[in-house]
């Protein structure tokens, strides 16, 4: 008797661990094909610019990872847009934008402000698009640039009319300069969008 109670005994071990190994398996086989997407709720990042534009000279793309990438868009008057599209949890798109008509000025925050708006201006006219409202965030550092004091560098601005609470975009004026060796000068601001 006690040699069937052991023989049960070691069949109901074995179907027990044969049942934790058949339910984990496929959880971790499906863990490991999300890799580390199942960590990031923004998806991969998506060009700025799609299709064929009479406006543009030159375009690129380039993805450096799955939260990362690199686009690069040269327009038929020379002047040229680099963004660095990342987040994981927020959309975040950081602007270099050159051009011949951009000079140091007078290096203030106003001036560059000035010029952040009138580059999200002509971008939103090369046909660049996003989960960010261009034209909004033009107008919100036009309206800061009229009030002294309001406009600081690397200070998150609310984005009037672009989202709501946590999903209302800002915009980050970095400041500018000349570029090095040529004509003209460029100038650096972030849009923000998150948490997700």
């Amino acid at each position: 008797m006690e040699a069937i109670r052991s023989k049960i005994l070691q069949l109901n071990r074995t179907a027990f661990i044969f049942c934790i190994l058949t339910t984990l398996y496929p959880l971790q086989s499906l863990a490991a094909d999300l890799g580390d997407k199942s960590i990031c709720v923004r998806g991969e990042p998506e060009p700025l610019l799609s299709g064929n534009n009479s406006k543009i000279k030159s375009h690129s793309f380039t993805l450096q990872s799955r939260t990362e990438a690199i686009e690069e868009i040269v327009s038929l008057f020379g002047d040229r847009v680099i963004t660095m599209n990342g987040g994981c949890e927020y959309y975040v798109n950081a602007f270099r934008y050159e051009s011949a008509e951009i000079s140091a000025g007078n290096a203030s925050v106003t001036h560059w402000g000035l010029e952040a708006a009138k580059a999200l201006r002509k971008m939103h006219a090369l046909g660049l698009s996003g989960v960010f409202d261009l034209v909004k965030a033009a107008e919100t550092l036009e309206k800061l640039v009229r009030e002294p004091g309001k406009l600081l560098l690397d200070a998150e601005i609310p984005v009037e009319g672009d989202g709501t609470d946590f999903l209302q975009t800002r915009v980050v004026l970095r400041g500018g300069g000349l570029l090095p060796g040529q004509a003209g000068g460029y100038v650096a601001f972030d849009l923000v969008k998150g948490p997700l």
